[in-house]
């Protein structure tokens, strides 16, 4: 799995299996509000409107992990990845 934030093209998120990519959220607006300098809460609104909110806590300066509102390390899934704990690096 593969984020992608950029303040020009919005959140795109992307599942990646060997050669084969699908994008399962494109240009989406989103917006962070940091409850501590190693927790964000992310609100995003996907362009067909639909409104979604995730939260990721940093575990180093260029790693994170998504959690839920309670700090808790969560198991997730995008499009057909398998359910997992995951952690995501920063490029």
């Amino acid at each position: 799995m593969k984020f992608v934030f950029s303040q020009k093209t919005g959140l795109n998120e992307y599942v990646i299996k060997g050669k084969k990519t699908a994008h399962v959220l494109k240009n989406a607006t989103y917006s962070v509000t940091p409850k501590t300098t190693t927790f964000w809460k992310i609100n995003v609104k996907a362009k067909d409107g639909k409104k979604s909110t995730f939260y990721m806590r940093f575990t180093a300066k260029n790693k994170f992990v998504l959690v839920n509102s309670k700090n808790q390390k969560i198991k997730t899934s995008v499009g057909k990845a398998p359910a997992a704990y995951y952690t995501f690096k920063l490029a």
